[in-house]
């Protein structure tokens, strides 16, 4: 499922969403809001990201699927998650609860990672997980953990703790990419990802055995920037989501409804009744209270 993630500060105009999915995306994620330090005030704003608001329906028009991410601070001194979830929940742009993908968690640690927020990375993790939990409550859907090997794992990350949690708000792991990079659509989204060997590989992809694989469902979006693909003018995270994640995500929910394969869920959501867990099959499962 190819798929993109950008912000406003990505640049560019309005993308052109059918060109987009005629060169094969099914869903786009895109910044709601965000939490960042304004040095020039000495003080930390909540802002709402202008490219949620004028995109999403753009992309749903187009039969593309949207999600939405919030990108909060750990820093310390940062407004609080309560404060930072409400600013997502009152940010222009509509999310369609059974249609879009969960809402997630931008979990990054700029600049020198977790270090600079003032906080251990113990209290950033704890953080994650109250973020996650206000994030259900104010959206009605358990979200996802929008996170990266460097961001989780790495000394500048938390580390790569247990997430516990995973069966309930699952990790979305993008694999990193070199931020200098901008390479053509057949170089950042290989057909075929790989896994095991620390290693770049010839598509710039850092290759790394994700250390939480047996916690729950984990989604993999292997990912690169692309610079001018189709429909778009300005720089775009790209790459496709795959992997038993999905399969596990599915999996609690078909139990509950009493639902054997995912071909009867998708019949009885009056979806198309393929048995592949895509774009569309994904969103309605993943508002289906787990």
């Amino acid at each position: 499922m190819l798929v993109l993630d950008y912000a406003s500060e990505d640049g560019g105009s309005k993308p052109d969403a059918q060109a987009a999915r005629r060169a094969g995306v099914r869903a786009v994620v895109i910044r709601r809001s965000y939490c960042y330090y304004d040095a020039g005030h000495r003080a930390f704003r909540l802002a709402s990201d202008a490219a949620y608001e004028r995109d999403a329906q753009l992309w749903r028009d187009a039969g593309v699927v949207v999600g939405s991410y919030l990108a909060p601070s750990f820093h310390a001194g940062a407004p609080s998650p309560t404060e930072q979830v409400a600013a997502w929940k009152a940010a222009p742009g509509e999310v369609h609860a059974g249609k879009d993908l969960p809402p997630a968690i931008d979990v990054e640690f700029v600049g020198r990672g977790v270090q600079d927020t003032g906080r251990t990375a113990a209290e950033c993790f704890a953080l994650v997980q109250e973020y996650a939990s206000l994030m259900e409550q104010a959206a009605g859907c358990p979200p996802m953990v929008y996170t990266s090997h460097v961001m989780w794992c790495d000394d500048n990350g938390l580390r790569g703790p247990a997430w516990t949690q995973g069966e309930r708000y699952p990790l979305w792991q993008k694999t990193p990419y070199r931020l200098e990079a901008r390479r053509s659509l057949d170089q950042v989204n290989p057909l075929t990802p790989h896994i095991g060997t620390e290693a770049w590989d010839p598509h710039d992809y850092w290759r790394v055995p994700p250390p939480w694989a047996a916690v729950g469902p984990v989604l993999q979006q292997w990912q690169g920037d692309c610079l001018g693909f189709p429909g778009l003018d300005h720089i775009v995270d790209v790459g496709s989501l795959w992997g038993s994640g999905m399969a596990s995500l599915a999996a609690p929910i078909l139990r509950r409804l009493g639902m054997a394969t995912v071909q009867q869920y998708q019949t009885a959501r009056g979806l198309e009744a393929d048995g592949v867990i895509g774009a569309v099959t994904l969103a309605a499962m993943a508002w289906e209270t787990r």
